[in-house]
């Protein structure tokens, strides 16, 4: 009974490993604007690919996109579309305006 006790919660611990970074690799924990691009980092990136630098996707391909009713707002960022809420960010409005203008 306690090899089987062990087993599972070994596959457990990998299991909750996995989904965590899958997690960390989904939620983007800063924005960078350079001129007419800008580069979005995951949580993951941050912790561990410190030596990597970030890279760069034209805002004119971003289009980005405003929900007012669920106040989020949504942008394309190389092959993956990113959906930023307006509560995790303070500078909801500056980002959501720095889009709008580089790509008008």
């Amino acid at each position: 009974m306690l090899y089987f006790v062990v087993i599972g919660e070994v596959i457990a611990l990998v299991l909750g490993n996995l989904l965590a970074y899958g997690s960390m690799k989904r939620s983007y924990a800063e924005l960078f604007f350079l001129k007419d691009h800008f580069s979005a980092i995951s949580v993951y990136d941050m912790l561990f690919s410190k030596d990597k630098e970030p890279t760069a996707f034209p805002l004119i391909y971003a289009n980005a996109h405003m929900d007012h009713e669920e106040k989020k707002m949504s942008f394309t960022f190389h092959d993956q579309i990113i959906t930023l809420r307006r509560d995790n960010w303070e500078e909801f409005d500056l980002i959501y305006n720095y889009f709008i203008a580089k790509t008008i």
